[in-house]
């Protein structure tokens, strides 16, 4: 597989352009209290009830989280097509040492 410096600078704008215009737009679900009370009054009796207003704050922070390592991987992908040395191997090490989005560790 080939890869140019272009196409590099190509995937790392989109993993910031999913950050910024997916992960950080996403709708906020308002926990607080309105005319109806919080989340868990409005669903008082339910069993999940008691953890629906603890859930944005949670969901926020994870979605920090998401963006960024997205970002975190843009930057990789941006150094190796600024560094781009006429070989792939320089560039996939870099890109191999962030570790897997999906891994639920928190990047050293």
């Amino acid at each position: 597989m080939q890869v140019s410096p272009s196409e590099l600078r190509s995937a790392a704008t989109e993993m910031d352009r999913l950050a910024d215009d997916n992960i950080g737009r996403l709708p906020v679900m308002d926990t607080s209290a309105g005319s109806l009370g919080t989340l868990s009054t409005f669903l008082s009796g339910a069993d999940v009830a008691p953890q629906l207003d603890r859930i944005e704050p949670a969901r926020t922070r994870s979605l920090q989280i998401v963006g960024g390592r997205y970002r975190e991987f843009g930057s990789p992908l941006r150094t190796s097509a600024e560094s781009y040395t006429d070989t792939d191997v320089a560039a996939a090490a870099r890109i191999a040492a962030v570790s897997d989005l999906n891994s639920g560790e928190m990047p050293q």
